[in-house]
Order: C-alpha cells, then structure tokens, then sequence
C-alpha cells in the first residue's frame, strides 16, 4: 500500500469503533480473501454495526446511510455539504 492508501483506509475506517475494526479485519484477514478492498472492510464493518444496533432496521446493512457517507466524507476532508 501506498502511503495514500493507508490514509485513506484510516480516514474511512476511523468512523467506526475501533473494535469493529479490528474484528472485521481479523475475520477478513483469516478467511479465504485475505488482502480484501476498503469496500470489503467497510461492508464488515456495517454488518457489524448492525448487529449491534438494538433499533431493527429494513435497511441492507452493507448499504452506506446518508449520514455515514457523510461522516466518511469529512474524515476523507471532502465538501459534500450536509449531504443532501
């Protein structure tokens, strides 16, 4: 990886707890795609927060809300406005 590369994963993967980063990661690394794309990791991350979450949803776990994309955004230092 590039150094951009690795600035660019923690700036997007700073959005989520730590721990859930960590655990995507290792689940990822130990399986049969060990050198997966943010967007794999990101995906994990989402299913995780998921599960967490007591609120049910009918949202696709792996689809980013308005808000997240948001908040990547701005950890990434990108002008999307509000998001709307």
């Amino acid at each position: 990886m590039t150094r951009y590369d690795v600035e660019t994963w923690c700036a997007v993967l700073s959005v989520y707890p730590a721990d859930v980063v960590n655990l995507s990661v290792l689940e990822i690394a130990l399986n049969s795609d060990p050198f997966p794309d943010l967007g794999k990791v990101v995906a994990r991350c989402q299913a995780k927060m998921a599960e967490r979450s007591q609120v049910p949803t009918q949202a696709s776990p792996e689809k980013l809300s308005r808000r997240r994309l948001v908040e990547i955004a701005r950890a990434l230092e990108i002008d999307v406005g509000d998001g709307r």
